[in-house]
């Protein structure tokens, strides 16, 4: 349970479940009693392929989900647009200490989904405590 004004009581579960041949299955829910902007009830799910390309590299194949049913899009008076739901594509190239990702946001397919959005990232590990990265991504908002 979450204390405040308004008691908001809540009961959620999750499994993964990871296979020999590189597969990752995750799922969850969560639902709230007095769902808001920031506690909300959700299904996610997500599946993963990890495909060995080397001694220190692989590729990840990934997909998911995360539907947000209950969002609420006001705070006090004002209405937020800031979306819950999403579906997504991937895949992650870990090539020794260097990582590149992509993604894709598929929008309106699901309600209060984020708009289509491309996320590419770059990464250098340069130490074990030292890391540089970037994103670019390209976004088409919706109102």
């Amino acid at each position: 349970m979450i204390g405040g004004d308004k008691i908001n009581a809540y009961l959620g579960t999750d499994f993964t479940r990871y296979t020999n041949d590189g597969w990752t299955f995750s799922g969850g829910a969560i639902g709230y009693t007095n769902p808001d902007n920031d506690y909300y009830s959700q299904v996610s799910g997500s599946i993963s392929k990890k495909i060995s390309l080397g001694k220190n590299s692989n590729l990840v194949l990934s997909t998911g989900l995360n539907y947000a049913i209950d969002r609420k899009a006001e705070i006090d008076q004002f209405v937020v647009k800031s979306p819950g739901s999403s579906i997504t594509l991937g895949a992650r190239a870990n090539l020794g200490n260097v990582s590149l990702g992509l993604v894709n946001y598929f929008g309106d397919i699901l309600p209060n989904s984020i708009a289509n959005t491309l996320l590419a990232d770059v990464s250098w590990n340069l130490s074990k405590n030292f890391l540089i990265s970037g994103i670019l991504y390209s976004h088409k908002r919706k109102f």
